[in-house]
Formats: structure tokens, sequence, C-alpha cells
């Protein structure tokens, strides 16, 4: 009888310890995901006088995340990659036609998307 009752305490101290453990790992995975979260600035100003395009970036970017300019129908005229977390890029309209185009930033997480018009 004492065995069984021993045996008992032990089941119920070592479920009560487990369940008691892993609420303490959420609670600090909650605490690291948020820290983690870094806003991403994806700004752009034409200058009329140069016919450029002047394109700021700031934020958390992979290896992988890039830049172009497309048209309405999708045909990419430039594309590249962000060189770091804070890319100063320029891109040369003057070769471009009157219209609509578009700005997309590309990376892991995330497609941003900004339009322009050149006249």
């Amino acid at each position: 009888m004492k065995t069984k009752v021993l045996i008992l305490v032990m089941l119920l101290f070592s479920v009560n310890t487990l369940f008691a453990h892993s609420i303490d790992e959420k609670k600090e995975k909650s605490k690291e995901d948020t820290a983690v979260v870094k806003e991403t600035i994806f700004t752009m100003k034409m200058n009329a006088e140069t016919d450029e395009l002047l394109v700021e970036v700031n934020g958390n970017f992979d290896q992988y995340s890039s830049v172009s300019v497309t048209n309405t129908r999708g045909s990419e005229y430039y594309f590249q990659f962000i060189p770091n977390e804070q890319g100063l890029m320029t891109f040369d309209l003057s070769q471009l036609e009157e219209g609509s185009y578009f700005l997309v930033l590309n990376t892991n997480e995330e497609i941003r998307i900004k339009r322009f018009v050149i006249n």
C-alpha cells in the first residue's frame, strides 16, 4: 500500500513539474518573439530635375532581399539586392517612358509595393 501511494505521489509530482516547466518556456518564448520585431522603413523620393528615384530601406533583411522597378504589366526594369540593413539606392528613370510604375520591396517576410508616375 505504501508503495502504491509513493508511486502515485511521484507520478503527480512529475506531471506537475513538467506542466510548470512548459508554461515557463512559453512565457520566455513570447518575450523573445516580441523583442526581435524590427519595423521595416521603405521610402522613395523622385527628383524630377535629374530623373532619379531615391529609395531608402531600413530593416532586418536577409541576403536575398531586393528592390525592383516594374511597370503595370510586371516587366522589370531595374533590380538590386539590398546591400545591408540600411540601404540607400538610386535608380535612373531617364530611359523609362511616361506612365505608371511600381517600386517593389521583396524580403523574406513581406512584399511592399509603392506606385509612382512618370510624366
